[in-house]
């Protein structure tokens, strides 16, 4: 272990000197990733970091279904049925694990060639992409890309690492037959006022990531390259024109598809409607009502049965709040409605109406795009926003609800509009 240890430092690359005035105009060149316009994703990485994961945490956690046992059958004590959950967490793992080595497996490296390098605030964030895979015209291949603040929460033992999106874009990727099978080419309009990428990453610290996704049958592809970023303010020299043109206008039409799946858009004699219905995040709010509903149950027994009160009352008191929430998350409808002078929104709790606005067209100023809510998964985020209509005494009213990323959200502004007459800028 330790001759394995010594060629591993032997290997790594000297630290270099931050002061070097050749790095002054170039910081990205700190990053031994960041020597050329060719970045490898992390997929390799984060393989090998998935089986070492499930693997230790299944070795750990095989004995506690015998322990669990113990402390059913013999003390009583149900409590120990939270034990069991961590073996079915290695499952999980278990399976993440595979699916990462299939995926890996079946597209190889996948390098992104960037142009410009970096990428440019200010200008352009593009490049192309070879993928291991048989042309397919049908196979739509979307790339996001992501601004990232990532910040140490907590204090003292209970410190970790967070991530917050500042700044999200979509597209669907430009496709064509390539060398290895499949080209991929982006590029994406990034605005000035964002954040450059951080070489030094410590307690507090900015990133981009661009995440590679499509559908495909069998092992679905989700890759994720962390990219520099800085405010060059240069654009692509190399990637067509005219198939930049064609993914922006195959995004817009994805979009507006999208935009009237989420939005049931109906023709009434009154006027027109926009209604959101009941479950629309069924699968989530079922799984968090659960896992809250379960932990305020615990939380009742660690209090009436345990004698437990203070860890009892905030264990069962979190697990309620997570439950209630969900319980309107999933139970919760919105209703817009055309009127003859403008419009009127309703707010439903089980049909139930518990809230609502009524606006006239001129007292409106301004229709917008509000970040509302964002979720993570691993290294991916989505930002989902709504759109709103602010009125001329700085008021906010809510037109629609929960569209993922910020071209959705900006066709569905477009489509409002549109349907409604509505000129706010």
């Amino acid at each position: 272990v330790g001759f394995g240890l010594l060629i591993g430092v032997w290997r790594m690359a000297p630290e270099k000197d931050k002061t070097d005035p050749a790095y002054a105009d170039k910081p990205w060149l700190l990053n031994n990733d960041w020597q050329t316009n060719t970045i490898r994703s992390n997929s390799k990485t984060s393989m090998w970091a998935a089986w070492g994961f499930a693997i230790f945490w299944n070795a750990i956690s095989s004995v506690t279904p015998f322990l669990a046992y113990r402390e059913i059958v013999e003390n009583d004590n149900y409590i120990g049925l939270i034990a069991l959950l961590f073996p079915l967490i290695g499952i999980g793992l278990l399976v993440w694990a595979i699916r990462r080595t299939l995926e890996w497996r079946r597209f190889g490296p996948a390098p992104v060639t960037m142009d410009p390098f970096p990428g440019s605030i200010g200008g352009h964030v593009g490049g192309t992409i070879d993928v291991n895979l048989p042309y397919e015209s049908k196979t739509k291949f979307r790339l996001t890309l992501t601004n990232i603040h990532s910040y140490e929460s907590g204090s003292g033992k209970n410190r970790s690492q967070k991530e917050k999106a500042v700044w999200q874009d979509a597209i669907v990727a430009h496709s064509e037959l390539g060398a290895k099978g499949t080209r991929l080419t982006f590029r994406f309009d990034v605005p000035d006022d964002l954040r450059p990428s951080d070489t030094d990453q410590d307690d507090s610290y900015y990133l981009w990531r661009l995440n590679l996704s499509a559908d495909i049958p069998g092992t679905d592809i989700d890759r994720d390259y962390e990219i520099p970023v800085y405010p060059t303010g240069q654009q692509s020299r190399h990637l067509s024109g005219y198939a930049m043109e064609r993914a922006r206008t195959e995004q817009a039409s994805l979009d507006e598809e999208s935009v009237r799946e989420v939005i049931n858009l109906e023709h009434t004699p009154q006027g027109k409607r926009l209604f959101f219905p009941m479950g629309r995040h069924l699968g989530g709010g079922i799984g968090g009502l659960l896992v809250g509903a379960i932990f305020a149950g615990v939380g009742w027994f660690l209090v009436m049965q345990e004698g437990q009160r203070l860890f009892g009352s905030i264990f069962g008191g979190v697990g309620a709040l997570v439950a209630l929430s969900c319980f309107y998350m999933i139970f919760k409808s919105f209703e817009v409605m055309q009127t003859p002078n403008g419009i009127r929104t309703k707010r439903r709790l089980l049909g139930i109406p518990v809230g609502g606005t009524e606006l006239r067209v001129g007292e409106i100023a301004e229709i917008y795009k509000h970040s509302s809510m964002q979720s993570q998964s691993g290294g991916k985020h989505i930002v989902y926003y709504d759109i709103c209509a602010r009125d001329r005494t700085g008021g906010k009213h809510k037109l629609a609800l929960g569209f993922k990323g910020k071209s959705e959200a900006e066709a569905a502004m477009t489509l409002i509009r549109r349907e409604f007459g509505l000129r706010g800028s």
